[in-house]
């Protein structure tokens, strides 16, 4: 049966004039980062609001706190088999874009070039004033010095990852 769908999906693919691939957060599991709702998924041990905006907003600190444990998962995270798999087809020309609803870049790591990445990416933080860019790992040490969530340079709002829902 597994065969079956893998030959039936490589047709497909030949016969296509322009396919994507569209991944989420199970692509990623084999490279050690938790899906959300999966028998080892974050909202097992986390209240999905904590991923919030809404959360952000209310307790700032804790938000940054649970996305500094997410930050240490995702930047040791190697791209697993799937990742270059895609790889492989986009450069054989079978799928010419990958979107993903994942921040982690591991389709990037691998060595794909048309990468959109509906949620942005862990690697970036923003103002939430004016916008000003920093680098989410600078956040991280800022937060775990001061226990507090990263503050901008320039107008002293609060710093927030790209990776916050409403």
């Amino acid at each position: 049966m597994y065969n079956e769908s893998i030959i039936e999906a490589s047709k497909i693919l030949k016969r296509a004039n322009y396919a994507i691939a569209f991944t989420g957060a199970g692509i990623s599991t084999e490279s050690n980062i938790p899906d959300f709702r999966g028998s080892q998924g974050l909202w097992k041990k986390f209240d999905p609001k904590m991923a919030s905006r809404s959360y952000f907003k209310e307790n700032p600190d804790g938000f940054w706190e649970f996305y500094a444990k997410r930050y240490e998962v995702i930047a040791n995270a190697q791209p697993n088999d799937a990742h270059k798999a895609l790889v492989i087809l986009e450069n054989s020309n079978y799928i010419k874009h990958i979107i993903t609803q994942n921040i982690d870049r591991l389709h990037s790591k691998a060595g794909s070039k048309s990468v959109i990445e509906l949620h942005g990416n862990i690697l970036m933080s923003y103002c939430d004033s004016c916008f000003r860019e920093k680098s989410t790992e600078e956040c991280i040490k800022e937060f775990y010095k001061t226990k507090k969530a990263p503050k901008c340079d320039y107008c002293g709002d609060l710093y927030e990852t790209c990776c916050s829902t409403i």
